[in-house]
């Protein structure tokens, strides 16, 4: 029996998986007095805005013909995503035609998040690389009250938005811009920035949409593991969900207390990495590189397996994390209440919960949000599983659409307008 899963390209927890590469500046790449933020970008419609004494960077592509007061927020995601990696090349070509009518007459307007320009604490720097060397040694461990946490400036939009700097920003773009009316179309976490203004937009169209915050930490992480092993047990001809859980088990046994070198890699291959890197592949809709796992010998790809890994911690420098991973701690924790502490047994679910056991943090208080007017659920998605979708609320003349695709992209947002 053999199985090949695909590559996770940026993926943790609600950011999108395609389309591909997501160019993370290093620690000391952000944050300098000298650095321009739209040089290292698609320059062309790259803006930037300071408020409150930070730059904000943003893009912002006018209408095809004339011009408009009018906007559309296009919100791709994350915690943890930087435009410059994840705008198609040929954006905004691209995203007129995903969202449809939807656009037309609109100015289309993205906004970067805080981290990628932001200055970066030196402790929280520190401590996420010494919860990630934590999770290398025992991931099965992390939910111990020993285990190291990333001690980072929570709450504050260093890293991660709160509901006050968004529409702070937004505000502030928007007056600059002359920007009289603003929709919203979001896919995955940006659902959640919805909640941040949803006084502020008209039109909101949510596509494979995070759960609406105030959903409990341990639901997310439930329905999000079940999806994962129904994904893996998808790529394995004749394969039940039980078939696959128990060939991955003996998989992490053969790999564990092994650790193996790789040329260019600066810290070795271990079960840690292969379970991360099936957790990777059952996010993943990219087409490669593959993780080719054959059952009968338990055997992996162990440089697919280094990638995927890599990927999906966003591991930077030796033993580091990205600022990214620190953003999505930092966002995720705030919307979603309850610490998680996995038990060790489950690899999906203990490699999942990891980067938001949010332990000792204390979600935001959450008020009711308007019902939207556009809700496009994916019901095989691995980022956002259906039935977390569900948890928002469309408007009684609204439109719920089913799209049974697994790529957690802008797809199947054209139905919102005809009505299907």
């Amino acid at each position: 029996m053999a199985l090949a899963v695909a590559a996770l390209l940026a993926v943790t927890g609600c950011t999108t998986s395609e389309p591909p590469t997501d160019r993370r500046p290093s620690p000391g790449a952000a944050g300098t007095a000298d650095r321009k933020p739209c040089q290292d970008t698609i320059a062309e419609n790259c803006r930037e805005i300071t408020v409150a004494g930070r730059i904000h960077r943003y893009y912002l592509a006018a209408p095809e013909k004339g011009s408009s007061d009018a906007g559309l927020l296009i919100d791709v995601g994350g915690p943890g995503m930087s435009l410059s990696g994840v705008l198609p090349v040929d954006y905004p070509t691209s995203f007129r035609a995903e969202l449809g009518a939807t656009t037309a007459g609109k100015n289309l307007l993205l906004i970067e998040e805080p981290w990628v320009t932001g200055t970066f604490d030196p402790s929280c720097t520190a401590s996420s690389g010494e919860f990630y060397a934590a999770a290398r040694s025992d991931w099965r461990a992390l939910g111990s009250a020993a285990a190291p946490r990333m001690q980072c400036p929570w709450g504050q939009g260093t890293y991660g938005w709160t509901r006050d700097t968004y529409r702070e920003v937004l505000s502030a773009i928007m007056a600059k811009e002359g920007l009289k009316t603003l929709d919203m179309a979001a896919i995955s976490f940006g659902a959640v920035r919805y909640s941040y203004i949803d006084d502020m937009v008209g039109n909101v169209t949510l596509v494979r949409p995070a759960a609406a915050p105030g959903t409990s930490n341990a639901t997310i992480l439930q329905a999000r593991t079940e999806q994962l092993w129904k994904a893996l047990a998808g790529r394995c001809s004749g394969c039940t969900t039980t078939d696959v859980r128990r060939n991955v088990d003996l998989v992490l046994r053969r790999y564990a207390g092994t650790s193996t070198e790789l040329a260019g890699r600066s810290v070795p291959v271990t079960d840690f990495d292969v379970a991360s890197a099936f957790v990777a592949a059952a996010i993943s809709t990219a087409a490669e590189p593959s993780l080719h796992w054959r059952a009968g010998s338990g055997d992996v790809d162990q440089k697919a397996a280094a990638q995927l890994s890599d990927a999906l911690w966003m591991r930077i420098g030796e033993q580091d994390v990205s600022p990214a991973l620190v953003a999505y701690a930092d966002e995720y924790c705030q919307a979603y209440a309850g610490a998680v502490v996995p038990d060790g047994t489950d690899p999906i679910s203990g490699i999942l919960t990891a980067p938001s056991l949010c332990s000792g943090r204390t979600a935001s208080g959450h008020r009711p949000v308007r019902p939207v007017d556009c809700l496009v659920i994916g019901v095989n998605d691995t980022s956002a599983p259906g039935a977390l979708a569900k948890t928002w609320t469309v408007d009684a003349d609204g439109i719920t659409v089913l799209a049974e695709g697994r790529r957690h992209w802008f797809t199947d947002v054209d139905r919102c307008a005809k009505g299907r």
